[in-house]
């Protein structure tokens, strides 16, 4: 991974009354070029990866804002990232204010999926020395605002304050106090030594979670712009099957229906209305025609393990299936299990 350096910094430095916005264009280790490609060659997630993801932060009067460029799934990435923030930063969580990263911050579409537990491995380090380059930024302009040397200053809940004394400058103090272009440090920042941490590594609650709780995240089924029209997508009715004629039928004249899209080539249709509601209700006056696919059923399935056919249950990992008696599933469960507490309570509940 390569360091965050005064150059890469300066690509992503924004300013403005009150206002410090700080980009850093990341390089990917490499690792995760072999990820991209491997998305790319299989076609699994977008194909347009961009290789360059962004960190950015916003500093304003109302704090320090993060925007994470990885999605939060319930795995608690975006507090993992935040803590790391939190640490290089020298702010507490409350003054962090942590948010998706959207087209205007430090949006990377191709590369925000989330697997692998590589988000906190990947990000780990260019993240504290991308928050400590802030911090770093923000001490400068402080020491000139205060008089002082910068090495005077010591950073800590979102201020600089000197050892002995009453005065201390808060981070959006700095920002609105600044006069002229930034300026980024020439010397690399010194990242905490990890006996000084007092985030990473310790329980911090859940950025996400009062949100949630609450009922005021928000997710993209959210969303509502002036305008906005809701979209309903025809489906096969089997695997494999392939849509070969279509037409509007009576789905055009259903209410709030705004247009009925149909591409054969593409095998597509669907339905654009005002509601989502009415959107899914006129798919069902589509009149549609579709050709092949599997004809293979869950019922299908389950008569060949009740004749016996062990195959098919260990190739297709059938649960119904399992459940409804088949030998190879008992067989291997109770070499599996030995029978112990738990497998007497599996067998009772069984029986």
């Amino acid at each position: 991974m390569k360091p965050v350096t005064r150059r890469r910094v300066l690509i992503g430095l924004g300013s403005g009354a009150g206002l410090l916005v700080v980009g850093v264009p990341l390089a990917l280790n490499a690792g995760r070029p072999a990820i991209v490609e491997y998305i790319e060659e299989n076609g699994t997630g977008p194909q347009d990866a961009p290789r360059n993801p962004d960190l950015w932060f916003e500093v304003t009067p109302a704090g320090v804002t993060f925007f994470v460029p990885k999605v939060e799934m319930g795995q608690g990435i975006h507090t993992a990232l935040a803590q790391i923030a939190a640490e290089e930063l020298e702010v507490t969580p409350e003054q962090l204010t942590v948010r998706q990263a959207d087209t205007a911050r430090g949006y990377a579409g191709g590369t925000m999926f989330t697997f692998g537990s590589t988000s906190v491995k990947a990000l780990y380090r260019p993240l504290r020395e991308a928050a400590a380059t802030l911090r770093e930024l923000l001490r400068e302009e402080a020491a000139r605002q205060l008089g002082v040397p910068a090495a005077r200053l010591t950073a800590a809940g979102g201020s600089f304050f000197v050892a002995g004394s009453r005065e201390r400058l808060g981070y959006a103090q700095v920002v609105a106090g600044k006069q002229g272009e930034w300026v980024i440090p020439e010397a690399a920042p010194t990242l905490k030594a990890r006996r000084d941490f007092k985030r990473i590594g310790r329980a911090m609650p859940r950025t996400d979670f009062r949100d949630k709780v609450l009922g005021t995240a928000t997710y993209g089924y959210d969303a509502r712009l002036p305008g906005m029209l809701f979209g309903a997508v025809a489906r096969p009715p089997r695997f494999g099957a392939r849509l070969v004629s279509a037409s509007a039928g009576a789905a055009g004249r259903q209410p709030g229906v705004v247009r009925v899209v149909i591409d054969l080539k593409a095998g597509f249709a669907g339905v654009a209305a005002q509601t989502r509601t009415q959107a899914r209700a006129a798919l069902s006056s589509l009149e549609l025609r579709w050709e092949g696919g599997t004809t293979a059923s869950t019922a299908d399935l389950d008569a060949q393990i009740q004749a016996g056919s062990g195959s098919v249950l260990r190739r297709r990992g059938n649960v119904r299936a399992a459940l409804s008696g088949g030998r190879w599933y008992r067989a291997s469960t109770a070499r599996r299990w030995p029978r112990t507490r738990t497998w007497n309570r599996w067998r009772r509940w069984r029986t």
